[in-house]
């Protein structure tokens, strides 16, 4: 640009003062405002700022310096500002991913421990021996859980371990080998805790996002035959059926 320039100034320097600069070589260079500077690389020749060209402003030149300027800090801006975003962008997504780890890892924990001790009871009292269950680790199972799950999970996992402590009273109060629970008995005492076994599995699924359905039936972890622990038998069409318009 600024070669643009000194050629426009060169060629207004000797269209309105041929006579004083007769060099066809001259070129010229921005000085002061109000002056311009004629220089032959021989003699150097002030000019009066009345010989600037008509197509060429001393204004014109201040304001093509405030663009180039306001382009530049633009352009820096834009691209600080670029930055910054993009960090926050993937701050956020790695917190999100290590909070979605952290969950899953608390809720496997939660659902081992409760099939831990359900199975050990079960077993303790059908066969009549002792039964050694940490119960320390099933309630940090449920702290560690509702810490990092959102509102509608932890609401979830109160109904479910309130419902576990129904169990817990009518089967882990009694003595396995002088006062068993039978299998009738088991089954009737887990009735509460596999609804809310079931409650919060899908509670936790949703969670999770919409790509996981809700689930009509668990597997696993709580004892005795339940609706909710039975997969629904599945409609069975004929090939009649599927040919049928």
């Amino acid at each position: 640009m600024s070669r643009l320039v000194a050629k426009l100034l060169d060629r207004g320097c000797r269209s309105h003062a041929p006579d004083r600069f007769p060099n066809n070589g001259l070129s010229t260079l921005p000085a002061i405002r109000g002056s311009t500077r004629c220089v032959d690389w021989s003699v150097a020749t002030e000019c009066p700022a009345t010989w600037l060209p008509p197509c060429i402003d001393a204004k014109l030149l201040s304001v093509d310096t405030v663009t180039v300027i306001i382009t530049t800090l633009g352009g820096a801006l834009s691209a600080t500002l670029g930055v910054l975003v993009g960090g926050l962008v993937t701050r956020r997504v790695q917190e999100r991913h290590w909070l979605r780890d952290k969950q899953l890892s608390a809720y496997e924990e939660l659902f081992s421990q409760y099939a831990r001790f359900m199975m050990a009871l079960r077993r303790g009292h059908l066969a009549r021996t002792p039964v050694d269950v940490d119960w320390a680790a099933w309630s940090v199972s449920l702290t560690s859980a509702s810490l990092v799950a959102p509102l509608s999970v932890a609401r979830a996992i109160s109904s479910f371990g309130n419902a576990v402590g129904v169990f817990l009273g009518t089967v882990a109060a009694r003595d396995p080998v002088t006062d068993p629970v039978d299998e009738e008995g088991l089954t009737e005492a887990s009735r509460p805790a596999a609804v809310a076994h079931l409650a919060l599995l899908n509670a936790i699924r949703r969670s999770m996002g919409g790509s996981l359905e809700q689930l009509p039936f668990y597997l696993g972890g709580t004892v005795g035959r339940h609706p909710e622990g039975t997969d629904p038998p599945r409609e069975t069409i004929t090939p009649a059926e599927e040919v049928r318009p």
